[in-house]
């Protein structure tokens, strides 16, 4: 492993992107510190030492008498002209780089912040978008109806007798987080029951009128969900997203006497429970409660309705408050669209310099420090030569002079995204979410990446091996990221692997979009999910585990994950049996090292060196290993076949033959690879590149892959 190569020159990487960007800038300040501190021990020892020292000398040598030992050695020390070589070799030139480094550190902080203002202004504004269009899609669709004599009836809720009707303009099934999922009141009440439990709260020594005694602060609710499901995605925007919709729901309310409900959740602000019915599970209400409780319902109801006409600003029936309803939803949905794109722009130009400035210091840096490191030697010879000898190699050998202080944060990831979700015009229909930044990978995410990855198959494969080694890019990608959502965005398109599709046969006889393109296109999808493929929680097992043939946390990966780590796989084999070396891939790391990609380190406290040499291998013999290769694809047949006996357990009584109709056309919905009678693997036939037997075509572009989404690449091999 110690051929494996690798650089920390990109480790200030935080999900809000200013905390690392602040340890950088502090980095890049405290080194020129040392440098400005270098250039005053040189200016103190003259003024301090030397000089006092040859003044003392001189004023002995003309006021006595002196012998002619010390008058050589007067004229000794003005020979080696010690002051003369310290000025211009020390001090001169560390003052030339501290006013360069002074600068360089001066115009990047005003870049970086300038463009962090500009992507956290754009991230406001687009989450505020979010906010108003997902409040406006889990409004009921209608509150009111209106019967033929023209009566007003209340739209009939089914309320569970047992449980309050506290969420009676939910509507169900409700997702807080992709974590927390509720199928129905029951659900929803009980875990707000156990969040209340668990909430740490502090009380008021004196009574505020309107205000209850009792209080919290947004993050103590926040640490109790994370108790309740420790796999909720803790990105900030998530965090305040969860708050938002415990707002909504009325579950709680900002402890001050001049708010206003529902409002944007704040992780800094302190907040109570406003609803008295979370003070005491009641198991059996009786029936005069259950009475109050439908009351309650229509109260409810009828506050929305008074709410939405208050808005509104005028008195409108129950059509046009509706139709109202639907064309500002529609409106909302355009901005968010907008102000998603303008935000993706902002976001890849502050990743962009960021990235490229972190490379550009680190050779500054170096040279910065062999600079420091020739003073000390020059220092170091001078001080000698007043002894009467030379100075020794090990006296002047070099040194790391500048302080390796650890302000790194940890290689490049995307955090902190708004999650794109996709709306139809209709109040009430079902959200789609974007292929990036989502975390539940299902049949439409695999299927675009199969795509994406034929897609990249269609170019040379010298070029693919190249793109793959190489760093990501931000600006080209993300442009492609956007036609992407252009595509998605249509009322036509029901799917992203439809809206890949789409993209791909666009721009497959142009030039637009390159091979590294959509390479980085992939790297940058991986970098978007919130979690790994393989979950960050399995970082530490696979990091002590010594056997590389050892690979039992493979059934601790989501099924949507296994299919899709299957995919690249696939590629990576192909791209390894054309005579291209994988290994050179996780071995010649560049700024993000190959494994980052697939699994990240969930820890603030990171050994950089020591997660390269142990992940590297694991990681490397995990994707290209054709016993993993088929391990997955067992894994999944495993996963498929379980659900499908649930399913069947759940299921009416039915006929035998039935059931077992279902087990086996089920059963069979995954290729496997061919194995031989013995059990052992036979030998893998990849898919044939591009190669220079083929027809030419027109430099630059590619072979489309859209005929290759309808079977995935084990399908294509057992052709």
């Amino acid at each position: 492993m110690s051929d494996i190569r690798y650089s920390l020159r990109n480790i200030y990487w935080s999900k809000d992107y200013i905390t690392g960007i602040k340890a950088f800038l502090t980095r890049v300040a405290s080194e020129n510190k040392l440098v400005h501190d270098k250039i005053e021990f040189y200016t103190d020892y003259l003024a301090k030492c030397w000089r006092p020292f040859i003044s003392h000398l001189e004023a002995l040598e003309h006021d006595h008498e002196v012998p002619v030992a010390l008058k050589n050695l007067v004229t000794g020390y003005n020979g080696l002209k010690i002051e003369k070589t310290i000025n211009e070799q020390c001090i001169e030139v560390l003052q030339v780089i501290y006013r360069d480094n002074w600068k360089m550190h001066h115009e990047l902080n005003e870049e970086l912040m300038q463009l962090f203002d500009a992507y956290a202004n754009d991230f406001k504004l687009t989450k505020e978008a979010f906010i108003e269009c997902e409040n406006r899609a889990n409004l009921p669709s209608k509150t009111k109806i209106k019967n033929e004599s023209g009566d007003e009836t209340v739209e009939e809720t089914n309320v569970e007798p047992s449980i309050v009707p506290l969420f009676a303009n939910v509507t169900f099934p409700f997702v807080l987080d992709d974590k927390l999922n509720f199928k129905n009141e029951k659900e929803l009440f009980d875990f707000s029951v156990a969040l209340k439990e668990k909430t740490l709260t502090e009380r008021s020594i004196v009574p505020i009128p309107k205000l209850t005694n009792e209080f919290f602060k947004a993050e103590n609710i926040i640490n109790a969900i994370k108790k309740i499901e420790p796999r909720i995605n803790s990105s900030p925007f998530n965090v305040n997203h969860i708050g938002q919709q415990l707002l909504i729901l009325g579950l709680i309310s900002e402890y001050s006497l001049y708010s206003s409900n529902p409002k944007s959740f704040d992780i800094n602000k302190y907040y109570y429970w406003n609803n008295g019915i979370l003070a005491e599970k009641v198991d059996s209400p009786d029936k005069s409660k259950t009475s109050n409780a439908l009351k309650s319902e229509n109260s409810i109801q009828s506050s929305i309705s008074s709410w939405i006409r208050k808005v509104s600003g005028t008195t409108l029936d129950d059509n046009s408050e509706a139709e109202k309803l639907s064309f500002e939803f529609t409106e909302w949905r355009k901005t968010f669209v907008k102000r998603f794109n303008r935000l993706e722009y902002s976001e890849a130009q502050l990743e962009n310099i960021f990235f490229h400035s972190c490379n550009k210091y680190e050779n500054i840096s170096l040279e910065t420090n062999k600079i420091v490191n020739e003073t000390n030697r020059v220092f170091k010879r001078l001080i000698e030569n007043t002894q009467g000898h030379s100075a020794s190699e090990d006296t002047i050998e070099n040194e790391k002079t500048l302080e390796n202080i650890n302000y790194s944060m940890g290689f490049f990831c995307r955090g902190n995204t708004v999650p794109f979700t996709k709306w139809s015009n209709s109040l009430t229909s079902s959200q789609q979410k974007f292929m990036f930044g989502t975390s539940e990978i299902d049949s439409d995410i695999s299927n675009s990446v199969r795509l994406l990855l034929c897609t990249i198959e269609g170019y040379e494969k010298e070029e693919i091996y190249k793109n793959w080694a190489s760093n990501v890019s931000f600006i080209r990608p993300n442009n492609l990221k956007r036609e992407i959502l252009t595509e998605f965005i249509n009322d036509n398109i029901d799917s992203n692997s439809l809206a890949l599709q789409a993209t791909v046969s666009k721009y497959s006889n142009t030039t637009k979009f390159v091979a590294k393109d959509w390479v980085d296109l992939m790297k940058l999808w991986l970098t978007e999910l919130p979690d790994s493929l393989i979950p960050s929680i399995l970082f530490d097992t696979i990091k002590k585990n010594r056997d590389l043939n050892d690979f039992e946390w493979v059934d601790k990966i989501p099924l949507g994950n296994l299919q899709v780590l299957l995919e690249i796989s696939c590629h990576f084999k192909r791209l390894g049996n054309e005579g291209g070396d994988i290994k050179c891939l996780f071995w010649e790391n560049g700024d993000i090292p190959f494994y980052h990609y697939f699994v990240r380190n969930p820890t603030s406290k990171k050994d950089y060196e020591d997660d390269i040499l142990k992940l590297t291998p694991v990681i490397h013999r995990f994707l290209t290993s054709s016993k993993i290769e088929a391990k997955l694809a067992k894994k999944k047949t495993e996963k498929l076949t379980e659900k499908v006996n649930i399913l069947v357990e759940k299921a009416e009584p039915m006929g035998l033959a039935d059931a077992k109709e279902i087990k086996r056309s089920n059963s069979f919905s995954i290729p496997l690879l061919q194995t031989s009678q013995n059990g052992e693997d036979e030998e893998f036939l990849p898919l044939p590149f591009k190669t220079s037997s083929a027809m030419a075509s027109p430099k630059g572009k590619r072979r489309s892959g859209i005929n290759l989404l309808t079977n995935s690449p084990l399908e294509k091999q057992e052709d």
